[in-house]
């Protein structure tokens, strides 16, 4: 992951899914983590970066986080069928790597377009 994040630019859904998982770490932990990125000090995450968001109730997060990995795992397993029907080998390091490239930005997307059905963004 942190690999795509050096060249965000080309990997903006990486960018973004990142930004979200650690939102919602941030909301579950209490640690600010958000625009954290290796080779940075722990508090570099931006404040401004959760203004005018709500803090959810403990049942509206574990709402929001079983919609969003719900999605993310139904999306994956999706893909997945799609290469093995291809005949692909996701054994193969290169397989296994666009894989995880397309799995991550596709799942992301979906996962991103249920939360907002709920209202959660």
């Amino acid at each position: 992951t942190w690999e795509f994040l050096e060249k965000e630019d080309e990997y903006p859904k990486v960018k973004k899914a990142v930004e979200r998982f650690q939102k919602l770490y941030d909301s579950i932990s209490g640690e600010e983590v958000a625009g954290w990125r290796p080779g940075t000090k722990k508090d570099s995450g931006s404040a401004d970066a959760n203004a005018g968001s709500k803090d959810l109730s403990p049942e509206e997060l574990l709402k929001a986080a079983t919609i969003y990995f719900e999605t993310i795992t139904k999306k994956m397993v999706e893909i997945a069928k799609n290469y093995k029907e291809k005949g692909k080998d996701l054994k193969n390091p290169q397989v296994s790597q666009q894989f995880q490239m397309e799995a991550s930005t596709d799942a992301n997307e979906a996962a991103e377009d249920a939360m907002k059905e709920t209202g959660v963004t």
